[in-house]
């Protein structure tokens, strides 16, 4: 799902605004699996499984975005 996504959102909010965007999505989503985790039951699960859905998206839309900056940056030789 966050490669289908990235194309999309590089061009509405470039390199800069997708990390940061990936990375607020992320920490959201490790708050709320904490939160889930002390709830317990059937709640927890309906609230950690869209959670970690949500930055396991993030993850793989930052991890994407900062390995072309990488790439990008680096000389021709590398």
């Amino acid at each position: 799902a966050g490669a289908v996504l990235l194309p999309r959102l590089r061009r509405r909010l470039g390199p800069d605004g997708t990390v940061v965007l990936g990375a607020t999505v992320f920490g959201v989503g490790a708050a709320l699996t904490g939160v889930g985790a002390r709830l317990g039951g059937g709640q927890a699960y309906a609230l950690i499984v869209p959670a970690l859905l949500a930055s396991g998206v993030a993850w793989i839309v930052t991890l994407a975005t900062l390995n072309t900056a990488a790439q990008t940056a680096v000389p021709a030789w590398v």
